[in-house]
């Protein structure tokens, strides 16, 4: 049975998709829920312009579009700075030549512009879209730079679905309906809607793949067979889950060809031995290859990992989108919690100020016996006879008067206390209710603190003040507290400097698999017999040329290969267990990239069992206060 799938994204970047989805053979529809639409009146003013910033991809594409248009020369000249790696390869199928990548967020791309850049040399051009994220222009600014914003692009979010597509999720005809962003997921959910209770109950057919956790909040609302969210929020953990749909294992059976696949870091060749004559032919190839490039016959291939890093880069931005949503959210709730807090103290102490304290009740004897006494006295008066026939005493009337008022006195009190009585129940219910809410407070004190840890980890920057904050605000629960010193041990010694990312780790491997390379290379030169002139060309052959991928061996360069093979595709802590295996100089070498490996799958374990932690911790707080409703 052929599966069918609703592609969601632009219509830019659903055809790689659409044709690794075919790969599988995976009948794809695409409906674009978001439109770029370039503004044609947009002013492009490159007067003095000194270089140009980009914060997407989409600036690009319509920077290229409005100048080819307009015949704009020079442009593609100007220096490139690009906020990440996906903004930077756009910038490279545009044609510009000259580009450099902030591989990081707006903050980032503000700090390589003024560590690069002199302010007095020339303003800066910003091809931005209708919305965007952070303050570019202020940041710069505050440095001394003029910048000039232009908004070239809005990206218009549909306004209905095509009527096949409502035809056919009303007829549950999708299996599988993809999602990028929480705003084309907001998007879909409101359409749907829109469209009917029939197209919205077809949905219970379809599983909802989403790219992150932000993103599966978005679609949740509406009746799906399932929702699952990728490992990463990138675009291969996303068809890891089509593979899964389609009872693909991908340990045993490689999966059908992706897109955004990284081109090979090193030179193919045959497994690692070789005769000595196939090695001197290689030799001499290679340094005619030599002599070729310094001659400048020879164009150098895209750097290692380049479109692997674009794609986590990009996926990396999208994450912290949604982390700082979720932040958002959760500084609401906190500041709500606190004010009904506050609300249920000020009623609680208004009520305890207005009754006499509950231990020392009033004392109505002495008034009782002072009744009694002068009753006896009326009493006793009113049956004394006139003398001569005249009225009684004046005193009887003062004094009978003064019984009703006191009779009255006693009734009041005796109220009161019928209402003390009645209070006492109120006053255990608000105790209980503060008690509840503070609970709370602390509970979602505790997930914003793991909110806040968790963005520093994921961006690589210095974590300490986050750090802090939660082993302060953890202190109030011991199991709180005990997970997170047992969880951030591995690495918190880095908090002052970070945690290095998945993406750095990637470019940086190519250098460590070199000096792992040159370790062992070292190692055989210093056995018996190992000298001369030729061992030393093929030892530099050894150092230079490198298996790759799932080469067979224990030995440096055969566990090197695999391990880069792991890393390419995300799979860190598989390319961790093959560097482990290797020993003496070679495992020297691979120490200080281990470290840093082996840190941050600490930190992204300690992320995800800390956010379960905090959520457990809000749930029990939030128990006792459902339980009587």
């Amino acid at each position: 049975m052929t599966l069918r799938a609703l592609i969601t994204r632009p219509e830019e970047d659903a055809a790689p998709l659409a044709a690794a989805l075919d790969d599988r053979g995976i009948a794809a529809t695409v409906e674009p829920l978001l439109t770029i639409r370039p503004l044609a009146d947009a002013a492009i003013d490159l007067a003095g312009v000194q270089a140009l910033l980009f914060t997407s991809a989409n600036g690009v594409r319509v920077m290229a579009t409005l100048a080819n248009e307009r015949n704009l020369t020079g442009w593609r000249d100007l220096p490139v700075y690009a906020v990440g790696n996906a903004t930077a390869a756009a910038a490279r199928d545009a044609g510009f030549t000259r580009i450099e990548s902030a591989a990081g967020d707006v903050a980032a791309l503000a700090r390589l512009v003024a560590a690069r850049l002199d302010p007095t040399a020339g303003a800066l051009f910003h091809a931005a879209g209708s919305a965007v994220a952070g303050d570019l222009s202020g940041l710069l600014e505050q440095a001394g730079f003029t910048v000039r914003r232009a908004v070239l692009y809005e990206a218009e979010p549909a306004d209905q679905l095509s009527p096949s597509t409502v035809t056919a999720l009303a007829n549950g005809a999708f299996d599988l309906v993809l999602f990028f962003s929480p705003r084309t997921a907001a998007t879909f959910v409101t359409l749907v809607r829109s469209a009917g209770e029939g197209v919205t109950a077809g949905c219970r057919k379809a599983t909802a793949l989403c790219l992150s956790p932000a993103v599966a909040a978005a679609v949740a609302e509406l009746p799906w067979h399932a929702v699952q969210v990728a490992t990463r929020p990138e675009l291969p953990a996303l068809l890891d889950l089509v593979d899964r749909a389609l009872g693909v294992d991908a340990n045993a059976t490689p999966p059908p060809p992706r897109p955004e696949t990284p081109h090979a870091a090193v030179v193919d060749v045959a497994p690692p031995r070789r005769s000595r004559a196939a090695l001197v032919t290689a030799a001499l190839i290679v340094v005619a290859a030599a002599a070729a490039f310094a001659l400048g016959w020879w164009t150098s291939p895209p750097g290692p990992n380049t479109d692997a890093a674009v794609a986590k880069l990009d996926s990396l931005e999208q994450q912290l989108a949604a982390a700082t949503a979720d932040l958002a959210k959760s500084k609401e709730q906190v500041a709500s919690l606190t004010a009904a807090t506050a609300t249920l103290e000020d009623e609680l102490k208004g009520v305890k100020a207005a009754m006499p304290a509950p231990s020392q009740p009033p004392d109505l004897k002495p008034l009782t016996d002072r009744i009694a006494a002068l009753e006896s006295k009326l009493s006793t008066l009113e049956s004394q006879p006139a003398a001569n026939g005249a009225p009684a005493p004046a005193d009887i009337e003062r004094l009978t008067a003064e019984n009703a008022q006191l009779r009255n006195e006693l009734a009041t009190l005796k109220t009161q206390l019928d209402a003390l009585g009645g209070l006492a129940p109120r006053l255990d219910a608000l105790d209980q209710a503060v008690k509840s809410r503070t609970a709370d407070s602390g509970g979602a004190a505790i997930v914003l603190a793991v909110s806040h840890l968790g963005s520093a980890l994921a961006t690589g920057q210095p974590f300490r003040p986050e750090l802090d904050a939660l082993t302060a605000i953890a202190a109030a629960d011991p199991a709180v507290a005990a997970d997170v010193k047992t969880l951030t041990q591995p690495f918190a010694d880095r908090a002052a400097v970070g945690v290095p990312t998945l993406v750095d780790l990637q470019a940086r491997f190519p250098a460590t698999a070199k000096a792992i390379a040159a370790a062992a290379q070292q190692s055989t030169s210093a056995e018996p017999g190992a000298e001369g002139w030729m061992n030393r060309v093929l030892g530099w052959l050894d150092t230079t040329v490198r298996p790759v991928g799932d080469v067979p061996g224990d030995d440096p360069k055969s566990r090197v290969a695999r391990a880069e093979t792991r890393l390419a595709a995300g799979e860190l802590a598989a390319a961790v267990d093959e560097l482990k295996g290797i020993d003496g100089p070679p495992a020297t070498a691979a120490a200080p990239w281990l470290a840093d490996a082996e840190a941050r799958l600490a930190a992204d374990h300690a992320a995800g069992a800390l956010q379960l932690a905090a959520a457990a911790r809000l749930s029990q707080a939030a128990a006792p206060a459902n339980a009587g409703n």
